[in-house]
């Protein structure tokens, strides 16, 4: 008999669990079923931003395509009751992150974890695609730079309101704060560092540029390979430093 009535009744919490939705949409709905006005408020916010965000996912995605941007995207709410991952990034390429089927958790330490690892093994950042259209960065203005770090370092401004003050990168400001710290000088000072790994000098470069053009002139030009071999001797004897690498392969290498 009373198994009778459990098949012809209707049980609304015999049905499948819901593992597509959002959980705050669902803590602020059992809010406003319970009669809290003041929920209606968080949930128009909760959903501009959702909104705002959805938005600027195509605005990343063509940024990438003509800067130097990076862009991945992963979907939490599709994949939650599975143990995979999956990422895909701008290049439309994609990569599924695998987890043994008796290890279910996906806390954002383990997502954090399958970013990083993507990040550090997959991802393929040294051949992003350089600007179509010829933009740049802006070189680091080397006085308000500075102006930015004393503000930090003497009057206690916060690195985000510092940055926007003075136009510059928070991200720089950071590690250029952090890295005179633990300098130990006693005066911070922005030194432009694009030739930090430079092997020779302007004038090293134009005698041996003017070495392999006579070579040529006089039919002995030199293949590409001979010319890394002739470079790494050069260096050698003039007591250079270079990488490593060079020293392993006995020929210049890129740093």
């Amino acid at each position: 008999m009373e198994e009778h009535r459990a098949k012809n009744s209707k049980i609304s919490w015999l049905r499948k669990p819901r593992i597509d939705t959002c959980s705050t949409c669902d803590s602020i709905d059992i809010r406003l079923k319970a009669g809290d006005i003041s929920a209606k408020v968080q949930q128009e916010l909760h959903h501009r931003r959702t909104k705002a965000a959805t938005k600027a996912m195509p605005n990343d995605t063509q940024s990438a395509k003509i800067s130097d941007t990076y862009v991945i995207s992963f979907d939490l709410r599709q994949h939650n009751s599975w143990p995979n991952l999956g990422i895909h990034d701008s290049k439309k390429r994609g990569f599924m992150c695998l987890r043994r089927e008796n290890f279910r958790e996906k806390g954002s330490l383990e997502i954090s974890c399958c970013i990083y690892h993507y990040l550090t093994t997959e991802a393929d950042i040294e051949s992003m695609p350089r600007s179509k259209l010829g933009v740049k960065r802006p070189p680091i203005n080397k006085n308000a730079f500075e102006a930015a770090v004393a503000d930090v370092l003497q009057n206690n401004l916060s690195f985000r309101k510092a940055a926007r003050v003075h136009n510059v990168s928070r991200a720089t400001l950071m590690r250029h704060v952090k890295k005179y710290k633990d300098s130990n000088k006693e005066n911070f000072e922005y030194n432009v560092s694009y030739i930090i790994h430079k092997v020779f000098s302007k004038e090293e470069e134009s005698l041996l540029v003017s070495y392999l053009k006579q070579a040529a002139r006089l039919h002995y030009g030199l293949k590409l390979s001979e010319v890394r071999i002739l470079a790494y001797q050069y260096a050698k004897a003039n007591n250079k430093k270079y990488s490593d690498k060079w020293e392993t392969n006995k020929k210049a290498e890129k740093s």
